[in-house]
């Protein structure tokens, strides 16, 4: 790591950039509302050891979660909150709830959440954005924590949203513009290392992209032995079946309506460096729905109090059973030219062999017998308007000796059962609780999508 050209930064809670930038401050927030930390040092002592090697280390869900990120948006996304809170309050959730609000929202932002709070320790964060919320609504798009230290760490990752806001901001304010493009601190990874008084890694080169360059934040998914996946970093859409321009002849890949988002190069690299180069595994999702790896993957905690780095297994989309249950399938075989079954049906088979290959590389490096269990949801562009959520794109939360998951709720009462049978087939004793997400699923997210965890590990 030492040699690795990265910049360090300790960002001070005082006088944050958010403050700054917005012109809030957070004296009108009650002190029920606040807490000295984001996260819960308690739960490190009863968390996983930190994997060795790297300084810094990617956690995946098998260990703690010490912490959670929620948004408050007004007037949109008040119904998932509240279910939200009222789960994380049924689950006694032990570590700490940070919700973030936007300027001009603090009374309705504290009238409702004093109302939904019940016993659960919140910290509340300011956050100025265009009216898109953009990235303050898609958490997992724009925040990656790891750790470092004995502590979490922020990892500063681009969004193609915030480039979209800086350009917006652009026509009014130039100097604004080159600020929030050039200095790291004001971006939204940024504004919460210095909410919570956490350091903030990045690297210079990362720093710098047109808004065309669909750079995306976070979906970089830590797995066991201290490993990341993402989205494939290849975007040369004749080495995968069922490309998009295939797919959609007449419209350009830049300007793709339900374009996967692309990973910049530097970025993804960056990031390699931080868990070590060798350390990356990618699995190519750019052919389905938005091309998040959270769409197809989800790492499992097999059992609630884990002592063995193989106490996992993967979960990951099927969504050829997700159509055979829903009725779906039958549309595609109706098609006057067959094309878009056999695209749907290579690109799901495609999915299984891409986990498959990343089930045998965990397992020759770790040492480990892993189990990888297939689940009926839907990832495929087509499929998305027809289900009302991807379950797969859920919360695992690691508190104390039980686990929970947070998924979506869907309509379709087959396709929940199924799902949750594949769930409890690799852990039985696992938590599931399905949440009110249709603001998040109408934009084709989810739970996952729509949060961020602070996950920590003992020395």
């Amino acid at each position: 790591m030492k040699n690795l050209l990265i910049a360090l930064a300790l960002i001070t809670p005082l006088a944050s950039v958010a403050e700054i930038l917005s012109g809030t401050h957070l004296n009108a927030i009650p002190s029920s509302l606040k807490t000295t930390t984001c996260f819960n040092k308690s739960l490190i002592k009863e968390s996983l050891t930190c994997p060795k090697g790297e300084e810094i280390k990617a956690l995946d869900n098998r260990f703690q979660t010490a912490g959670i990120f929620l948004s408050f948006i007004q007037g949109e996304n008040e119904q998932y909150l509240t279910e939200m809170l009222k789960t994380l309050n049924g689950i006694s959730y032990r570590g700490i709830v940070n919700i973030l609000f936007q300027k001009g929202s603090e009374k309705k932002y504290i009238d409702f959440i004093i109302k939904k709070k019940g016993k659960l320790n919140i910290n509340t964060h300011s956050y100025e954005d265009t009216p898109k919320v953009s990235v303050f609504k898609w958490l997992q798009d724009g925040l990656q924590f790891a750790y470092k230290d004995n502590k979490p760490v922020v990892i500063a990752l681009n969004s193609v949203h915030e480039f979209s806001r800086a350009y917006d901001i652009a026509a009014e304010d130039e100097e604004l513009f080159k600020f929030i493009l050039n200095d790291v601190h004001s971006r939204f990874s940024g504004q919460i290392a210095s909410s919570c008084g956490l350091e903030l890694i990045y690297k210079e080169d990362t720093l710098q992209a047109e808004s065309r360059d669909w750079s995306s934040g976070g979906n970089f998914t830590p797995l066991p032995g201290n490993h990341w996946t993402t989205a494939a970093n290849d975007y040369d859409f004749d080495e995968y079946p069922g490309r998009q321009e295939t797919l959609y002849p007449d419209v350009a890949m830049g300007d793709f309506p339900y374009s996967a988002i692309f990973f910049e190069p530097a970025q993804i690299a960056f990031v390699d460096t931080v868990g070590g180069a060798r350390n990356s595994i990618d699995i190519p999702t750019a052919y389905f729905g938005i091309g998040h790896i959270d769409e197809s993957i989800s790492i499992i905690p097999t059992v609630a109090t884990n002592n063995d780095e193989c106490d996992f297994g993967i979960l990951y989309a099927d969504p050829i059973a997700a159509a055979k249950i829903t009725g779906e399938s039958s549309r595609y075989s109706e098609n006057d030219d067959d094309y878009y079954l056999e695209s749907f049906i290579e690109r799901s088979e495609f999915l299984t062999s891409s986990v498959i290959d990343l089930k045998d590389t965990l397992e020759s490096r770790l040492g480990c017998k892993i189990k990888a269990i297939a689940a009926p949801v839907a990832t495929n562009i087509e499929l998305t308007d027809y289900l009302d959520g991807n379950q797969l794109n859920g919360l695992v939360i690691q508190d104390g000796i039980k686990t929970s998951f947070l998924t979506s709720k869907v309509k379709n009462k087959k396709l929940d059962e199924s799902f949750d049978k594949s769930l409890k087939s690799l852990n039985r004793d696992l938590g599931i609780h399905t949440i009110d997400a249709s603001y998040y699923n109408s934009g084709t997210g989810g739970v996952h999508c729509a949060t961020a965890s602070i996950r920590v590990c003992k020395n």
